[in-house]
């Protein structure tokens, strides 16, 4: 029952979110900056990124301004993952790196002589 509550309260706090950024006091001062850019595409682009940039910041901003007032819970948010983000592609980098260090080291066996003669040229008995 509690997940449906913070699921509510959640659907609330996009549409409130998507109410805010798509209103006047916020398409006016984005027309004006955006129309000093010379490119239509690009113009269109950037309205979108900067839309979308508003309407995240304005919906953790609300909910975290229902979490202090109790009104909402964190449950099913992806903000602690996001958070562990860098520490996740950091550790995976290590063992991609540890991977191919395995690789270098076992490919530098061309010290030792090929047993079979049928064997391609490029394959090498460590």
């Amino acid at each position: 029952m509690t997940v449906l509550i913070a699921l509510t309260v959640a659907c609330r706090l996009l549409a409130g979110s998507l109410f805010v950024v798509n209103s006047f006091f916020v398409n006016l001062p984005l027309t004006l900056m955006l129309s000093l850019v010379p490119k239509d595409q690009l113009r269109k682009w950037l309205r979108l990124a900067l839309k979308l940039l508003m309407l995240t910041r304005t919906f953790t901003y609300l909910r975290d301004l229902g979490v202090k007032y109790g009104l909402h819970s964190r449950v099913g948010s992806l903000l602690p993952y996001l958070r562990q983000l860098p520490l996740i592609t950091q550790s995976c980098y290590r063992y991609m790196s540890q991977l191919e260090w395995g690789r270098q080291s076992t490919a530098s066996c061309s010290d030792k002589t090929n047993a079979d003669s049928d064997r391609p040229s490029g394959m090498e008995v460590c």
